[in-house]
């Protein structure tokens, strides 16, 4: 038998860093190694272009629309004219709406003003809404309800000289006595 002796493999000198023993920790190589690589490559290779989009800026936020006349709290009389305006969205096509029928329609001005002369409401409660479109954008007002209720009679006037209960008024007497005319 032959012994074949191998020999000891000599310890590495004191001034060479770990790593540079063969086998050790060779992740720990690779990775300074291949951030050098990358940080080069990012230099040499010729970038690529990255294709811009272009969007156009957001349209300008529509302006509110409101009605501003008749108030919510107007009693108007039934089977009358009454005119109802408001502002909108300058240059918008405002519509107005009984319940979810589409009663007519107009072109709000340069100031954004709108009016609807109205007729025929039979009394009772009725609600209205505006709708404004612009530009493919619409904005609704909020509901309006609007009371049409017949005027009440007036109570029947005394004539003159007699007192509410029906017998004649007494004459009255001036309130200071020195000044008599």
């Amino acid at each position: 038998m032959s012994s074949t002796a191998t020999a000891p493999v000599p310890a590495p000198p004191a001034w060479a860093p770990r790593y540079w023993i063969p086998g050790y920790d060779t992740p720990s190589i690779a990775a300074p190694i291949l951030l050098l690589v990358t940080v080069v490559l990012m230099f040499v290779l010729p970038a690529r272009k990255v294709p811009v989009v272009h969007r156009p800026p957001p349209p300008p936020p529509m302006a509110a629309t409101l009605i501003l006349q008749p108030l919510s709290t107007a009693v108007l009389a039934p089977m009358q004219p009454f005119e109802l305006s408001g502002s909108a969205q300058p240059g918008g096509t405002v519509r107005l709406y009984f319940g979810t029928a589409l009663l007519t329609q107009t072109v709000a001005g340069a100031d954004g003003a709108y009016r609807f002369q109205l007729a025929r409401f039979p009394a009772g409660t009725h609600s209205l809404r505006v709708e404004t479109v612009f530009r493919g954008r619409s904005m609704w007002s909020t509901e309006l309800p609007l009371r049409f209720e017949a005027p009440k009679a007036p109570a029947p006037k005394a004539p003159a000289g007699s007192s509410k209960n029906g017998k004649p008024a007494a004459k009255k007497k001036p309130q200071n006595p020195v000044l008599k005319h």
